[in-house]
């Protein structure tokens, strides 16, 4: 199968808001390339005995942020509306240049591979790609992942923001409600952090079948969750089936507007003391979110912050 490998090369403090756009367009598994980041991470961050020169000898200069849409996909109007956020957004035209190439799956895979390697997220979680051996330190828990070609790989921050906050409320034997799944990392991350079950929903049909792949790959049985496809804020009927049953926590890592909507939701769905996990959100719309929550009854309001992405969390606070 062919997809269109779409290149945006900026200057790296356009990074975060272009990353921030792309999600509000409903583009997820974005790849950042920075060279120069990555020369300091291996001089810096970590020990290695042997690094080729060439790798670290690296002057700062453009970021390539690369994503992948299926080869039937309206490309082009895609495009443009993301060239119009720019435009929007004040990000200037002659530094962002705009490539489209096509792809195999073969030679996407490949690319893939060489910059997705296991890396830590929380204090304790672990994200390994499935074609990567890791061994994991004493407390760790290693959650395997086969990211797929269109879905989240646990790079971004607000992913990582989420996984630690999860780390902080899970209880053993909690239930757990991701909207949004993706890939199914927090889903999954929660299982393997203890949560009793876990039910999930998406939007994209495909969410089911990798989500499935990835419970399998980290030996997570299926009555241990359950995905379904659909909208909750426009499908009624997914709606009460997830109403069903009250969760300890509900987690959303999606983008400020989708959260606002939810909130209401949110507080329904949550049993009492429940948590509710928001991320996908920017800072310029922090405070936005945080009193959409508080005017829907969660209280204990926290956020945190990672570069220009936030995680609100409140507590259900129904009698």
């Amino acid at each position: 199968m062919y997809w269109h490998e779409i290149k945006i090369t900026t200057v790296p403090e356009n990074t975060e808001m272009i990353t921030g756009i792309l999600m509000t367009h409903g583009v997820t598994g974005i790849i950042t390339e920075d060279a120069y980041e990555a020369a300091r991470h291996l001089l810096h961050e970590r020990n290695w005995d042997y690094v080729d020169e060439s790798l670290i000898n690296v002057s700062p200069g453009n970021v390539d942020i690369k994503f992948y849409l299926p080869y039937d996909f309206a490309v082009d109007e895609t495009l443009e509306g993301i060239k119009g956020s720019f435009a929007e957004n004040g990000i200037p035209g002659p530094e962002t240049l705009f490539s489209v190439v096509a792809v195999d799956d073969e030679n996407w895979l490949e690319n893939w591979k060489k910059y997705y390697k296991p890396f830590k997220v929380g204090k304790r979680t672990v994200i390994r790609p499935c074609w990567e051996e890791y061994t994991p330190e004493s407390g760790e828990t290693v959650f395997t992942i086969n990211p797929g070609h269109v879905f989240g790989t646990g790079q971004h921050q607000s992913t990582k923001l989420c996984i630690l906050e999860l780390e902080r409320n899970i209880e053993p034997g909690h239930e757990v409600l991701d909207i949004g799944c993706g890939s199914g990392i927090l889903s999954l991350v929660s299982v393997l952090l203890g949560a009793g079950h876990v039910t999930a929903t998406d939007v994209d049909p495909q969410a089911e079948r990798i989500f499935a792949e990835n419970a399998e790959l980290n030996g997570i049985p299926g009555g241990r969750y359950g995905v379904m496809t659909g909208d909750i804020l426009e499908d009624e009927g997914l709606f009460e089936k997830i109403a069903g049953k009250k969760y300890d926590i509900v987690v959303s890592n999606i983008i400020a507007d989708v959260i606002i909507r939810l909130a209401p939701l949110a507080a329904v769905l949550c049993g009492t003391g429940g948590v509710f996990i928001a991320s996908g959100i920017i800072r310029e719309r922090a405070d936005e979110v945080r009193d959409t929550l508080a005017a829907n009854g969660f209280g204990d309001i926290r956020i945190e912050f990672m570069d220009e992405w936030v995680m609100i969390c409140g507590v259900a606070n129904r009698d």
